[in-house]
C-alpha cells in the first residue's frame, strides 16, 4: 500500500516542469525572475523524483532482483508521464485517484481505446516519460561512476 501511494504522488515532482507553461510578462515582476524561480523549483522536483525513484528501485531490486527493479523503474517513469498529462491537460490531481478512481480510470481508458482521437495524450505522456527517463539515467550513471571512483 505505501508503494502504491508513493507511485500515485510521484508525478507531482516532475510535473513542476509544466508550470513553465504559465510564463508570461507580468509587471512589475521581470520575466527572468519567474524563469529562475520556476527553473529552480522544477530542478528540485526532478531531483527529488529521481532520488525517490532510485530508492524505490533499490528496494524492489533487493526483494525481487535487478530485472524486476528496472521493470519497476521503467513502469514508474511511464506512469509518471501519464500522470503529468492527466494533471496538466485533464486537471486531475493525485488524490483524485483515491477519491474519484472510476472517473480518472474512465478518462485513461477512453484515451487508450481511441489513440488517434487522443494523440496528444500519447505525445505528452511519451515526451515527459522520455525526459524523466533521461534525467533518471543521468542520475544513475553519475551514481554508478561515483561508486567506481570510490572503489
Amino acid at each position: 500500500m505505501p508503494a502504491a501511494l508513493w507511485l500515485i504522488f510521484l508525478p507531482n515532482a516532475p510535473y513542476i516542469i509544466t508550470d513553465l507553461w504559465h510564463l508570461d510578462e507580468r509587471r512589475p515582476v521581470p520575466m527572468w525572475y519567474d524563469i529562475g524561480m520556476l527553473a529552480s523549483f522544477a530542478w528540485t522536483g526532478l531531483f527529488l523524483a529521481v532520488a525517490s525513484l532510485n530508492a524505490m528501485q533499490n528496494v524492489i531490486k533487493d526483494y525481487f532482483g535487478r530485472i524486476v527493479g528496472w521493470l519497476f523503474a521503467f513502469g514508474a517513469i511511464g506512469l509518471s508521464g501519464l500522470g503529468i498529462y492527466l494533471g496538466r491537460f485533464l486537471n486531475w490531481n493525485s488524490w483524485d485517484l483515491i477519491f474519484q478512481p472510476h472517473d480518472v480510470l474512465g478518462d485513461i481508458v477512453a484515451r487508450f481505446a481511441h489513440p488517434i482521437k487522443y494523440s496528444q495524450a500519447y505525445g505528452v505522456t511519451l515526451l515527459f516519460a522520455a525526459f524523466f527517463l533521461v534525467c533518471y539515467l543521468t542520475f544513475i550513471s553519475i551514481e554508478h561512476r561515483k561508486m567506481q571512483v570510490g572503489d
